[in-house]
């Protein structure tokens, strides 16, 4: 009898909750209206309220590690091209003959042009990324790595009249975090969010930068070890 009891308590409490979320979002739409809006008046009604996505310090740490890593693994992929080129490469160009030499002249100038081009990359890029955001990163993931705080957006939906006879439906969003603080906004952009813990909100920021960045720091990596590759075999049909 106990455990059907609970049974049926469960969804009535989890009902309560979101319910609860739904009736503060009511509550402050009108504040929020009265702050931002030029003609409060003008807001008719709420038309839905819908949750729309989960952020949580728990996923936002684990995407942040996987970045982290990915760029450890692109600069040991790095590693390898450079000592390839210096320790084999290097070597063999030096072994050949003058003539055989300027048989690979073409791939090789291919290759130095595009590292050359490729270390201003990795000085005006690479390495300020590595000195400050992942540092920053690192530090954030360590101070928040056991917090269990998540955040809840929700879409609302709201009619707006524009004269007598005409109305409209507008959108704005709403971040609920688990304490039950609101913040809205007429957009879903996080790093727009004035969301209570700024930690969060900068390391989302690192997050998504880093994996935009990291896209383009693969791309010259892959490129740079293709052309390498290029340049070895062009040394290999010489020998």
């Amino acid at each position: 009898m106990k455990k059907q009891f609970l049974l049926i308590l469960l969804p009535i409490v989890l009902l309560s909750c979101n319910n609860s979320n739904e009736d503060k979002i009511n509550e402050g739409f009108s504040d929020y209206v009265n702050k931002n809006f030029d003609n409060p008046d003008n807001i008719e009604n709420i038309v839905d309220i819908k949750c729309i996505d989960t952020l949580s310090w728990k996923n936002l740490i684990k995407c942040s590690r996987l970045v982290i890593d990915n760029f450890y693994l692109i600069d040991s992929l790095n590693s390898i091209s450079d000592n390839i080129f210096k320790n084999q490469v290097c070597k063999e160009i030096a072994s050949l003959s003058q003539r055989k030499r300027n048989t690979t002249f073409t791939d090789f100038l291919e290759y130095y042009e595009f590292c050359d081009g490729y270390d201003n990359f990795w000085l005006n890029k690479v390495i300020p990324f590595h000195e400050c955001t992942i540092t920053d990163m690192e530090k954030l993931i360590k101070l928040k790595d056991n917090s269990n705080i998540y955040y809840l957006l929700y879409k609302i939906k709201y009619r707006i009249k524009r004269d007598k006879n005409t109305k409209y439906l507008k959108t704005c969003y709403c971040y609920v975090d688990n304490n039950g603080c609101l913040e809205f906004r007429n957009t879903e952009i996080l790093e727009e969010m004035p969301i209570t813990d700024k930690n969060f909100r900068s390391l989302y920021k690192y997050t998504r930068d880093g994996i935009s960045f990291e896209k383009q720091y693969r791309a010259m990596v892959y490129l740079k070890q293709e052309k390498l590759d290029k340049l070895r075999s062009s040394i290999c049909l010489v020998k």
